[in-house]
C-alpha cells in the first residue's frame, strides 16, 4: 500500500508542478516526498537480499575502540560509517537511516538542480524503476553513486582533478565505481548509426564477451577484497555466466531497457534540440546495457548512469504532451499507458532466472515491512535462504 500512495502522489505533484507548471508550495512538496523517500527506505525491515547480508554482518562490526582495519571486509568507507553507529550505541537502522538519506538527498538536488520544469516526473520514473534496488539492495554502492552525483558537474565541465579527487573517494564505499575512471574516455560519444550497430554487436557476440571479461577482471585482483570479488564474478553462474536469461528475460532485462534509453534519447535530438546534455553518459549507458547479457555483473555500472537517462526521458515525455495537447487527460492517459504495462511485464511476470528462479521480482521488495511490525516474507527468506 505504501507504494501505490508514494505513486499516486507523485503522480499528482507531477501534474501540478511540471505540467501546468505550477510553483505555489513545490519546496515543501519536495521536502516532504524526501521525508517520505527516507523514511521506507531507513525503516524497512529485510527487504533486499543484500541487506539481510548487512544485517548479519553488522552483528560483528566492533566499535572505534577495538576495531582494526581488515582489507577482507566490506570497503573501508562503508566500514567506518558503520563502525561510526555501532560506537554511538545505535543499532543496523541507524546505518540504515543515514545511508538512505545520503543516497535520496544527493539524487534530490541533482534532479532538483538538473531537470526542476520536470523534477517530480524525475521522482516517479526514479521510484517506479530504481528506488527499491538503490535504497534495499545496493548499500554501499548507493553511497558511490550518491558522489559521482555530485561529481558529475565537474565531469560536464571538464574539470577533472576535481572530478577523479571525489571518484577516488567513491572507491572507499564500493568498487564498481572504477568503472568511473573511465568515463571522460566517452565524452566523444554520440547517437548514431555506428552506435546503433556496436550495440547490436555486443548483444550478438555475448559469449565472446564473456570469455574476455574473464580474462580481464584478473587484473584488478590489488587486494585480498578485490581478489575474493573476481573469483566470485568469475565463478558464480549468476554473474559470470552468458545467456542466463529466457526470452522473456532476453527482452525485458536487455532490449526494452535498451530502447527506452535510445528512443527518447532519438527523438530529442530530432524533433526537440540536435544534441543533449547527457547524450555520452546516455549512450555509454546503453552499451553497458548491452553488456549485461555476456558480463551480468555490469548491470553495477547502470546505477551509475540511471539519472541522466530519466531526465531524458521525461523531457521528451512532457514535449510530447504538450504538443499533442495540455490536458489532463492526457497527462494521466500517457504516464499510465507508460507505467502499467512496464509493471505487469517487468515486476509481476516470472522469470527462469538464475538470480531469482521462478520467482516474482516483486518479492524482493513486497510485500513491505518496517521495523515496528518486523515481519517476514516467506518467499524473500527463501530467496534470500538459497543464495539467489
Amino acid at each position: 500500500m505504501i507504494y501505490i500512495i508514494l505513486l499516486i502522489l507523485l503522480l499528482l505533484l507531477s501534474y501540478e508542478y511540471d505540467f501546468l507548471r505550477h510553483s505555489l508550495f513545490m519546496k515543501h512538496w519536495v521536502c516532504i516526498v524526501l521525508l517520505l523517500f527516507i523514511v521506507v527506505a531507513g525503516f524497512r525491515y529485510r527487504l533486499g537480499g543484500d541487506t539481510i547480508n548487512y544485517m548479519e554482518w553488522f552483528e560483528n562490526v566492533s566499535s572505534f575502540s577495538d576495531w582494526s582495519i581488515d582489507l577482507q571486509d566490506y570497503e573501508l568507507g562503508f566500514v567506518f560509517i558503520a563502525v561510526f553507529v555501532k560506537s554511538v550505541g545505535g543499532d543496523f537502522y541507524l546505518l540504515q537511516i543515514i545511508v538512505a538519506s545520503i543516497f535520496n538527498i544527493a539524487i534530490f538536488l541533482f534532479f532538483y538542480r538538473n531537470s526542476r520544469s520536470s523534477f517530480f516526473m524525475c521522482l516517479l520514473l526514479y521510484f517506479f524503476l530504481y528506488y527499491y534496488f538503490l535504497c534495499f539492495e545496493v548499500m554501499r554502492e548507493s553511497l558511490a553513486v550518491a558522489l559521482f552525483l555530485y561529481s558529475s558537474t565537474y565531469l560536464s565541465r571538464s574539470k577533472y582533478i576535481q572530478y577523479y579527487s571525489i571518484c577516488f573517494v567513491a572507491l572507499l564505499f564500493h568498487y564498481s565505481s572504477l568503472f568511473l575512471l573511465l568515463l571522460p574516455l566517452c565524452r566523444g560519444l554520440k547517437l548514431n548509426r555506428n552506435v546503433i550497430c556496436l550495440i547490436f554487436l555486443l548483444l550478438i557476440c555475448y559469449t565472446y564477451l564473456n570469455q574476455l571479461f574473464k580474462e580481464l577482471i584478473v587484473l584488478f585482483a590489488l587486494n585480498p577484497r578485490l581478489s575474493h570479488i573476481v573469483e566470485v564474478y568469475t565463478t558464480v553462474e549468476v554473474y559470470s555466466e552468458a545467456g542466463a536469461l529466457n526470452l522473456k528475460g532476453y527482452i525485458s532485462q536487455c532490449f526494452v531497457p535498451i530502447m527506452a534509453l535510445l528512443f527518447p534519447l532519438w527523438y530529442y535530438k530530432k524533433y526537440i534540440n540536435s544534441a543533449h546534455r547527457y547524450e555520452f553518459l546516455i549512450v555509454t549507458m546503453a552499451f553497458t546495457q548491452a553488456s549485461i547479457i555476456g558480463i551480468p555483473i555490469f548491470y553495477r555500472f547502470t546505477n551509475y548512469l540511471f539519472p541522466f537517462s530519466l531526465i531524458c526521458m521525461s523531457e521528451v515525455l512532457f514535449f510530447l504532451m504538450f504538443r499533442i495537447k495540455q490536458n489532463v487527460n492526457r497527462f494521466f492517459c500517457i504516464v499510465t499507458l507508460i507505467l502499467i504495462p512496464y509493471f505487469f511485464f517487468y515486476f509481476m511476470a516470472a522469470y527462469n532466472h538464475k538470480m531469482y528462479g521462478k520467482y516474482h521480482k516483486y518479492y524482493m521488495f513486497y510485500p513491505y515491512h518496517s521495523i515496528f511490525n518486523e515481519r517476514t516474507c516467506k518467499e524473500r527468506e527463501y530467496i534470500y535462504s538459497i543464495g539467489l
